[in-house]
């Protein structure tokens, strides 16, 4: 670890982390760089990192942390969500003094990033997501893989890790891994098991899918082209959600960032240089300000109320008449007098409308009889043929009702 990075413990309530601050040193425009926030993999420490922050601009200020029981921090009482996570890394931030910054996430950190820039959208200004994918709904690797992730062995013992390296993590891992066991055992703080356990259950069942299309961030994708772990049709799904995204494919494995530090640095560098199309919101006053005199968009005429803005057509859809739907005029904008009505022609009078609102169809039932007697002809006909039911009707002796039977010649009573 560089001699100018401060390592130090910071209570956020119940919780303590330990955290590494690498500050930045003055750059040559002198304009100031906004700080760089690094979320690590599953069960790694801050000390993993090391190589890519040595190859990061030197203006940049590089925050680390371990999350809660991994490496330096203590775990947790109880197990955690991404969410809670997310707030504990928030106030992590307000402690340290920072407003806003970069976020960078790897492998299990790039799911925590996603979740930050999502949910703590005012904390976050752009995103780098290496080697990460959507969460449970994602293009899994293969089971021999995965099988190998549910425990934290490979940090604890250097030869198991020497032998599975390059199955594991592919790129150059595949031709020789002591590169991957030197990074992660040298200085590497392994915490408790149980910390692995709650890292393994903050990711279980979550999924990014439905918050990527609203992430409003730039977002540049890092993705290897030989990623056991990780495959590239996940970094492909990502950039096609996220709405302003760049993908960056490189050739190499799960920890290329690692590995091949001198390479990927210079591209999230460019990317973190890169001036912001739109401004944050807190300085959007000062933007919109200062940005000077220039042309601007015609504005649109405004037509007055009650006017069609377009023509009047209708369409006969069944026994659906539309007679100057709002999709046909326009005529959202208009009063709600002027809009039309949508009417169906009734089948037994189709010269008589019959609105599809309660009571104006109460209305015309009360001042057309006629049309009760239609409807009521249709509910006769239109079940299944059947016999006329026997009238009943009473028969009459010496003047008096004495029975009710059925109609016959007989003036005999039928007995109950």
């Amino acid at each position: 670890m560089s001699a100018c990075a401060e390592v130090r413990s910071v209570a956020i309530g119940r919780q303590v982390l330990r955290v590494s601050v690498r500050p930045g040193l003055p750059s040559a425009s002198g304009i100031q760089r906004v700080p760089l926030l690094l979320i690590n993999g599953i069960g790694a420490s801050l000390e993993l990192l090391q190589p890519f922050v040595d190859q990061l601009d030197p203006a940049v200020e590089v925050i680390r942390f371990d999350p809660p029981g991994v490496g330096g921090s203590p775990p947790p009482g109880w197990p955690y969500r991404f969410s809670g996570l997310c707030r504990l890394i928030a106030a992590m931030l307000t402690e340290l003094g920072y407003d806003r910054v970069d976020v960078l996430g790897i492998s299990w950190g790039g799911g925590v990033a996603q979740h930050f820039a999502a949910f703590q959208r005012a904390r976050c200004r752009r995103l780098v997501l290496v080697a990460t994918a959507t969460g449970t709904p994602m293009v899994p690797a293969r089971p021999s893989v995965l099988i190998r992730l549910v425990t934290p062995r490979r940090y604890l013992d250097p030869d198991y890790l020497k032998r599975v390296a390059g199955d594991l993590y592919g790129g150059l891992a595949r031709i020789d891994s002591a590169e991957i066991v030197t990074a992660m055992h040298n200085g590497n703080r392994v915490g408790p098991s149980r910390g692995y356990v709650y890292q393994l259950t903050a990711a279980a069942g979550w999924a990014s899918l439905p918050l990527l299309p609203w992430l409003r961030q730039p977002t540049l994708i890092l993705a290897g082209d030989d990623d056991p772990i990780i495959p590239l049709a996940n970094a492909r799904l990502m950039h096609w959600l996220i709405r302003d995204s760049t993908l960056h494919v490189y050739h190499g494995g799960h920890l290329a960032l690692v590995t091949e530090a001198a390479e990927l640095a210079p591209v999230v560098n460019a990317f973190l240089a890169e001036p912001l199309t739109k401004p944050h919101r807190s300085e959007r006053v000062n933007w919109y300000a200062n940005r000077g005199p220039g042309p601007r968009a015609p504005r649109r005429e405004r037509h007055p109320a009650g006017e069609p803005r377009g023509p009047v057509r209708g369409r006969l859809r069944g026994d659906l008449l539309l007679r100057g739907h709002p999709r046909d005029q326009h005529a959202d904008r208009r009063p709600r007098d002027h809009r039309p009505e949508r009417v169906r022609v009734s089948p037994a009078n189709p010269g008589q409308k019959v609105c599809r609102d309660r009571r104006t169809a109460l209305r015309y039932l009360r001042g057309l009889p006629g049309l009760i007697s239609s409807h009521a002809a249709i509910r006769r006909t239109s079940g299944p043929a059947r016999a006329p039911a026997p009238r009943k009707t009473p028969l009459v002796e010496h003047g008096a009702v004495q029975e009710w039977g059925i109609k016959s010649h007989s003036a005999t009573p039928m007995r109950r």
